[in-house]
């Protein structure tokens, strides 16, 4: 039983897949085998989960698993977001725009208020004007504004239509990658 144990943790240490992980760790405690490297996983069971996925993320990549190290990405996206959720809402992004001096960037008839009200809602239409302020120096400082605007608003487009499937994925990434044009 204890070597069988040594086997599997070995290969947990260098892996690091979470069930492994959790069966060596389990196995060890039902004998009451102690030793460094099954404390380095028990700590790794019991100490924060984000951590746990990171040292998941690092292994998979080193053992060159590409699909599991995206699994594990994803699940730490989706920790991260669970815990900072209200951190990450749109409104809360500070160059978006006030949603009425938005609106009143468009020089049409309509309601200025139901288009404010609108504003980070999905729309069929094509918007009139970026909904973020830009950002100071970068790379589209040496532009003029009406350039970075452009193709802001052609990059809105790409996305929707990638999200209402009108294009293909291909499509969509190579409208966006052609820099607005």
């Amino acid at each position: 039983m204890v070597k069988k144990i040594n086997e599997n943790c070995d290969a947990a240490i260098r892996e690091c897949k979470e069930d492994q992980v959790r069966l060596v760790v389990s196995e060890a405690k039902k004998i009451g085998m102690r030793n460094a490297r099954i404390d380095q996983l028990r700590k790794l069971v019991n100490g924060p989960y984000d951590k746990f996925l990171q040292e998941q993320f690092k292994r998979a990549k080193k053992c060159k698993h590409h699909p599991r190290a995206i699994r594990v990405s994803i699940k730490l996206k989706d920790l991260e977001i669970e815990q900072k959720g209200a951190e990450l809402s749109l409104p809360r992004f500070p160059r978006l725009k006030n949603p009425m001096e938005w609106s009143g960037e468009k020089f049409t008839f309509g309601s200025t208020s139901k288009r404010a009200e609108n504003m980070l809602r999905w729309q069929a239409a094509h918007i009139h004007a970026p909904l973020t302020t830009p950002p100071m120096g970068g790379m589209d400082a040496r532009l003029p504004p009406a350039a970075v605007a452009k193709k802001v608003i052609h990059c809105f487009d790409t996305i929707q239509k990638y999200g209402t499937r009108a294009a293909t994925t291909a499509q969509a990434c190579g409208t966006c990658s052609r820099n607005g044009k």
